[in-house]
Formats: structure tokens, C-alpha cells, sequence
């Protein structure tokens, strides 16, 4: 594997914490004591019933650092796996060219028709389905939980330069030449998603813009030619105005000349139906006396006088008979006469609607004319208005989708952080333990840990039989444990990687150097002192 370039700085994080609970200190001597103790713990001893399993020999115990790479960019640093074990997959949108558009829109915007053109054209540039395009960043974390957890912890470092020099640290499989490969490339899709959205923006508000000044260029011609025909049309007003009155001054004086006419031809005609009125009325009262008279006679049985006076009766309503066929006459005369008489005045109202439409022909032509105008004015007004909205909310729609994507970015990386100016490498502690048999190799990792105080329950589970010695670390972070608890699965699967880590395991083996056993023998005291040993655990876990 190679190794990374030394002016990069180099950083290497703490392994453990104190929890909330614990006010003693927790030295490295403490450290170093509780690792070698769980190794023992955790060493197979041997022996079984049915099936002998062989005693494992512990080949190491080594600290070692895991390679994490902060790169600051888009004024945040971004996290990449040092060894590649991680990848993020970028999918964005790939939009129409918004500076063709933009070109266009300048070159067409001096005149209306060339911009009611240009809308018309690209109604549906931005209706376009969207497309998909994708870069495989690799090495990029960007997991939120691994990203959290890593930004509440890289502030506490040392430079591993400061540090006695006891931790092996696994070389980076991923260049910083490889990383700036894709960070150029997340530079150039953020670059182009931002000037695609500050495109799109500059697109509305230049559709506004422009849309605003021919609108506004439109109405005021509407106006214009509303005041060219007003003044047209009063003109025509003062010519036509007197001559449509005098039209009807002179109809007004044949209406009354027509009617007057007609009233002369009907006064004797109503004055003979008078008459035959009167006398009906005058004969058919006679005829009622002619009954009681009649009446009369009967009863004192005067026959010839009866009969007298029926006779008379009886020419009183021939006479009757006679006039009320007269009268019908004469109101069917006055009927026709009435009827003529309104033909009369209803020809002549035509006539003279007539004679005014022709008078104002003109007129209602400069009006017409007029309202035409205004009305194509008004429907280029609406037209442009709608292509402009459509156009507006694909653009729009656009923008979501770029602001979605830009949105991607946010997610990546940790908090801004304005010391950090350059690339650097940061190292998260874990505890290996290489177990080794006749047969195999095992191997055991202890990830970042919080240091725990002695508890009831801690004791509760002493009293059970359990070792207290186990309660003393627990897991610091989760998805940084389960970046840890992979390497198992590298270690299997990568017989690199596993030669690697024999190689660290071999020059950093805590095992090997006197002065850390003798830090293991005092660190062993103090955890019996604080009551995570027993007395017997000690003897038996006390370096030979």
C-alpha cells in the first residue's frame, strides 16, 4: 500500500473518553492494562470435554490508526475513507443549455414580434424530460450517522509527530491525487448546478423584465389608439350629431302630419259609431217597454193591445239588428284605419333608422376599427402573458430540480471549519488482538471507547461471577464501530491488508517492549486499587 505524502499533516484521535460519571482519571497506564486484560479474557485457554480446542497464543496486541482524509472544500471539509472501503454515487440532472437560451432571448427581445416569436419556439425548451447524469466519487463518506459522529470527534487530536510514537498507522489506499480527481470533478458539477441556477434565475427575471416592457409598450399603443380614434370619432361626432337631429326634427313633424291625417279620416267614423251607440241604448229600452206593456195587457187580458205592443217590439229590434250591424261596421273601419296608422309611423321609424345608420356608417366603422385595435392589443397582451407564465414554471421546475441537487452537497462533508485550510489525515485509534493456534490466525478489535466508573450494577454482575473487567470500556460511537468491526471482514477477505496488519502488529506490539509492560503491571494495580480486579485476577493477569 502506499504511503502518504509527509507534508500532508497528520492527525490521530483519542481513544477513549470519560463518561458523565467517572471523575477519576483514566490513564494510559489504565488504558494499556484494560486491553491486555481483555485480550487474556478473550484468549481461548483450551481444553473442552468432547472436543479439545487448542490454547491460543496471543501473536500481538497493537494500537493502530485508521486513515480518514479531510479535504476542505465548498467551505466545509468533506470525509473520505483512506481505505476506500466507501464510495458515493452522485446522480444530478442534466438540463437544456440555459445560455443558448439566454441569447436568444437578448437577441429576440428588441421587438415584440421577434419576442412573441421566441416564446412561441421555446414553449417547451424547459418541458423537456429530465435526464440523469452520475459520478462515483470514490471514498467519499457520506453516511449522516458516520459524518455526525466524526465531526463531534476530530477536534480533539494531536499531531501524531507530538505523540510517542506507539501507534502503527495503516497506510492510505486511496491517493490524495485520486481524491483531487474527484473533488475536481464535485467542484465542476457544483460550479455548473450553481450556474445553472443562477442561469434559470437570471432566465425569469429577464422573461419578467422583458415581458414587463413589451406589456407595458403594448398598452400604452392600445391607449394611443384609443385617443387617435376618440379624437376621429368626435370629429364625425360634429358632422353627424346636427344632421340626425334635423332627420328627426323633420320625422318627428311627419309622425304628427301622419297622425293627424289618420285622426281626420276617423272622426266621423267615431262620431257615426256615437250615434249608432246612442240609438241601440235608446231602442233597447223601447223594446223593455214594450214588454211591460205587453205584460200588462196580458194579465188584463186586453189581447188586442198585447198584441199591439209586441208588434212594436218586435220592428224596435229589427231596427236594433240593423244599427248594431252598422256599428260593427264602422269599428272594423276605425280598426283598419288604426292599423294603417301604425304601418304609417312604423315606416316611417324605419326610415328614419335607416337614414341615422346611414348617417353614422362612419361612425360605427371608426368605432369598430377602434375596438379592433385595442382588442388584437389586448389578446397579444394575454398571449404573451401565457407563454411567459408556461415558460416561467418549467424554468422554475428546473430550479427546484438544481436547488435539489445543490442540496446534495450540503449533506456531504461535516461542519465548516475555518483552521482547517488544508488537506489533512486523521487517524481513529482501535485496539487489535491477534490470536494464533496451531491452525489460525483470530483477530479481535476494540474500537474508540468511553471509560466506565464502578457501578452498582457493575457489581451486581461481580457478585454473579461475571468479570468486572469487561464494564470498564463501552463502545464510544456506532457507526464508527461498525466501520471497526468490518475490518474482520477485510482482514478475511484481503489478504493484503492482512499481511498489512501482521506487518504493524509486529513493529507495534505492545507485548514487546519492557517499559510497556512494566506501564501493563502498574495500570493493573491501579484497576485493582479501583476495584475492577479481584486480588486473584491480578496475579493471574500480572506480566511474567
Amino acid at each position: 500500500m502506499s504511503k502518504p505524502t509527509p507534508s500532508i499533516p497528520k492527525f490521530i484521535l483519542p481513544f477513549s473518553i470519560l463518561s458523565e460519571s467517572r471523575i477519576d482519571p483514566f490513564t494510559s497506564e489504565m488504558e494499556l492494562a484494560t486491553i491486555f486484560a481483555l485480550s487474556e479474557l478473550g484468549r481461548e485457554k483450551g481444553g473442552g470435554l468432547l472436543s479439545k480446542r487448542q490454547e491460543e497464543k496471543i501473536t500481538f496486541i497493537s494500537k493502530i490508526g485508521y486513515p480518514i482524509w479531510l479535504i476542505p472544500i465548498f467551505k466545509k471539509p468533506l470525509v473520505f475513507d483512506g481505505l476506500n472501503r466507501h464510495e458515493y454515487n452522485m446522480v444530478y440532472a442534466k438540463i437544456p443549455n440555459v445560455k443558448i437560451f439566454i441569447e436568444n432571448l437578448k437577441r429576440s427581445s428588441k421587438t415584440f414580434e421577434t419576442y412573441l416569436t421566441f416564446l412561441s419556439d421555446y414553449l417547451n425548451y424547459f418541458e423537456a424530460p429530465i435526464k440523469e447524469k452520475e459520478i462515483l466519487i470514490k471514498g467519499l463518506i457520506s453516511d449522516s450517522d458516520f459524518l455526525s459522529e466524526f465531526d463531534s470527534y476530530y477536534p480533539k487530536t494531536e499531531e501524531s509527530e507530538k505523540r510517542e510514537n506507539r501507534s502503527g498507522l495503516l497506510s492510505p489506499i486511496i491517493r490524495n491525487t485520486t481524491i483531487s480527481s474527484g473533488l475536481e470533478d464535485l467542484k465542476n458539477i457544483y460550479t455548473q448546478t450553481n450556474s445553472n441556477k443562477d442561469g434559470l434565475y437570471r432566465c425569469m427575471k429577464l422573461i419578467n423584465k422583458i415581458t414587463g416592457q413589451h406589456i407595458k409598450e403594448l398598452k400604452s399603443m392600445g391607449k394611443e389608439t384609443k385617443y387617435k380614434f376618440q379624437e376621429k370619432i368626435k370629429t364625425e361626432e360634429e358632422i353627424v350629431k346636427p344632421k340626425i337631429a334635423q332627420l328627426k326634427k323633420e320625422y318627428d313633424n311627419l309622425t304628427v302630419k301622419t297622425t293627424k291625417n289618420f285622426q281626420k279620416l276617423k272622426l266621423p267614423l267615431q262620431k257615426e259609431k256615437i250615434k249608432l251607440e246612442k240609438a241601440i241604448k235608446q231602442d233597447q229600452a223601447k223594446i223593455e217597454r214594450c214588454k211591460l206593456h205587453s205584460m200588462s195587457c196580458s194579465e188584463k187580458n186586453d189581447r188586442a193591445s198585447e198584441q199591439k205592443w209586441k208588434e212594436k217590439g218586435n220592428r224596435t229590434k229589427k231596427i236594433v239588428s240593423k244599427c248594431e250591424k252598422a256599428l260593427r261596421d264602422k269599428e272594423k273601419k276605425i280598426e283598419t284605419l288604426n292599423k294603417r296608422k301604425t304601418a304609417s309611423i312604423f315606416q316611417l321609424r324605419s326610415e328614419l333608422e335607416t337614414k341615422i345608420k346611414n348617417l353614422q356608417k362612419n361612425l360605427q366603422d371608426l368605432e369598430a376599427s377602434c375596438e379592433a385595435e385595442v382588442l388584437a392589443y389586448d389578446q397579444e397582451i394575454e398571449k404573451v402573458i401565457k407563454n411567459s407564465k408556461i415558460i416561467i414554471n418549467q424554468i422554475n421546475r428546473f430550479i427546484k430540480i438544481e436547488e435539489t441537487d445543490l442540496s446534495q452537497f450540503d449533506n456531504l462533508g461535516i461542519e465548516e471549519n475555518s483552521e482547517l485550510r488544508k488537506s489533512a489525515l486523521y487517524y481513529i485509534p482501535f485496539y487489535v488482538i491477534c490470536y494464533k493456534d496451531e491452525s489460525k490466525r483470530r483477530y479481535h478489535i476494540i474500537p474508540p471507547s468511553v471509560v466506565n466508573t464502578v457501578s452498582l450494577a457493575t457489581k451486581l454482575k461481580s457478585a454473579l461471577g461475571k468479570s468486572k473487567i469487561k464494564q470498564v470500556l463501552s463502545n464510544r460511537f456506532q457507526a464508527i464501530t461498525a466501520l471497526m468491526d468490518e475490518m474482520t471482514i477485510l482482514i478475511q477477505q484481503n489478504p493484503m491488508f492482512q499481511t498489512e496488519l501482521k506487518e504493524i502488529g509486529a513493529n507495534f506490539n505492545l507485548l514487546g517492549y519492557k517499559l510497556i509492560q512494566d506501564q501493563i503491571a502498574r495500570g493493573l494495580e491501579k484497576l485493582k486499587n479501583e476495584g475492577w480486579i479481584s486480588e486473584k485476577e491480578y496475579e493471574i493477569l500480572i506480566p511474567k
